[in-house]
């Protein structure tokens, strides 16, 4: 299949086709986004490139048909519903379809990361059943919360995680009772898979994220996409990790289009998040005034330039230190240069997961000690650490939450931790159901904070 890109930028659409070596970019004007929001439905037939499929998609396919002024192909290369390299009746019939709600096929975007450090996301379209009623889906923390925000809970039979870092009881109380199909987030277990499907034969599809290491192995006893396919289950990568406002947004309202949510909530919390990032901007020190940072989401490792954690320290105000890679965590002691002058940062953000390590949603339940200790092991070399400048920040909160205690961090004067706070719950009672309570927890930790409560905890 050929690969495509459509990528969302500010107002502007930008549609990159990549077809054989040819490789030409579209922009277009998006004034016809109404709810003003700058993700779009990257999905074929939703013409003019905003949030949703609607008739103002048909009558712009109509009129590519009719061939008027400035209406081809070219111009509006999703109006090709039916992604068959031309505009005909055949896609007019498929948009009615799927404003009918029938059952159909239909054409969207797909994310998987490269080892390429130049090129982040190797991109194409995929054909998918249409709507999923039923799938399995990957359990990490950064797709269960789109899965809360989508209301999904019965539309996934069955998740996949790791035993050492399940599903939050408190956050994910239905999930975190699911039995896992595979040994991680990362994998699916072949038996397991086909056990589900034959208990459940209206599972059409898995749901997975952009991470290349994502069901890319059929060692002992796995199934990789590959073979899922082979199955006729369609396998739709989502980046449920993106740090951008509008890659997140985007992935939201795909996710929402295909289980046929409520778009205009959907619609909501990206406009929500949007303004947020907007917000932050404001707050955050001119660009001479910015520091330095990495981050790190394991205790012997630093992610490099094009990863989601970097991501996070970036959208949070730092300048990143350490350059792109073919992996996106670069274990310390294997890659020495990272104690090099010229990639240490002033500031080293640890974002970690609980699971194993405690719950970051039940009051003083981490355990600091191993926090502290894993800390004080793998970061003594780093400037970082000898000036204190090391924090850690959870990886189990909301995506944007978890830029604005970055930033928090990096900048206590201009980004509060009351704003912070505030704003969190506010998103946590519009979005995911009020679950709990951000006063009585504590989402970021100074140094000099994480050795005050390893001793008083």
């Amino acid at each position: 299949m050929d690969a495509k890109t459509v990528k969302i930028l500010a107002a502007v659409i930008v549609v990159v086709v990549i077809a054989a070596a040819v490789v030409f970019i579209l922009t277009k004007d998006n004034s016809s986004n109404k709810a003003n929001i700058d993700a779009a439905l990257e999905v074929y037939g939703n013409a003019d490139g905003d949030y949703k499929i609607d008739n103002a998609d048909l009558d712009i396919i109509k009129k590519v048909i009719k061939g008027e002024k400035d209406y081809t192909l070219l111009e509006y290369p999703l109006a090709d519903a039916n992604y068959d390299g031309k505009v005909t009746e055949a896609d007019v019939e498929l948009v009615q379809k799927i404003l009918k709600g029938e059952s159909c096929t239909v054409y969207h975007s797909w994310y998987k990361t490269t080892d390429n450090p130049d090129v982040r996301w190797e991109t194409k379209v995929v054909d998918t059943k249409w709507p999923i009623t039923l799938c399995i889906a990957n359990g990490a923390a950064n797709a269960l919360q789109m899965y809360t925000m989508l209301d999904l809970q019965d539309n996934i039979v069955a998740i996949n995680y790791s035993s050492g870092s399940p599903p939050d009881s408190t956050l994910y109380p239905a999930y975190s009772k699911m039995e896992s199909l595979g040994t991680s987030t990362m994998y699916l277990t072949a038996s397991k898979v086909t056990e589900t499907l034959a208990k459940n034969p209206g599972i059409t599809a898995v749901i997975t994220a952009d991470n290349k290491g994502y069901l890319s192995s059929t060692a002992s006893g796995r199934i990789d996409e590959a073979g899922l396919e082979a199955l006729g289950i369609d396998v739709i990568r989502v980046r449920h990790a993106a740090v951008d406002p509008q890659d997140y947004g985007s992935a939201l309202l795909l996710l929402g289009f295909l289980f046929q949510k409520d778009t205009n909530n959907v619609v909501e919390a990206t406009k929500w998040i949007e303004d947020i990032y907007k917000t932050l901007d404001k707050k955050l020190p001119g660009a001479t005034e910015r520091v330095t940072a990495a981050s790190t989401s394991s205790y012997n490792y630093l992610s490099s330039l094009n990863s989601d954690y970097a991501d996070a320290a970036i959208y949070g105000g730092g300048i990143y230190t350490i350059p792109a890679a073919a992996t996106t965590s670069l274990k310390m002691e294997d890659n020495p240069w990272l104690y090099n002058d010229e990639y240490q940062a002033d500031n080293i953000l640890e974002i970690r997961t609980g699971g194993s390590n405690g719950t970051w949603y039940k009051p003083n339940s981490l355990n600091y000690d191993l926090f502290l200790t894993q800390t004080d092991e793998n970061f003594e070399l780093f400037k970082a650490y000898k000036s204190g400048h090391i924090f850690l920040v959870s990886g189990d909160m909301p995506i944007f939450a978890r830029v604005l205690y970055c930033a928090s961090m990096l900048y206590p004067d201009a980004v509060s931790i009351d704003f912070v706070d505030k704003v969190h719950q506010e998103f946590v009672d519009k979005f995911l159901g009020g679950t709990y309570k951000v006063s009585e927890l504590k989402f970021a930790y100074t140094y000099a904070e994480l050795v005050e409560y390893a001793e008083k905890y």
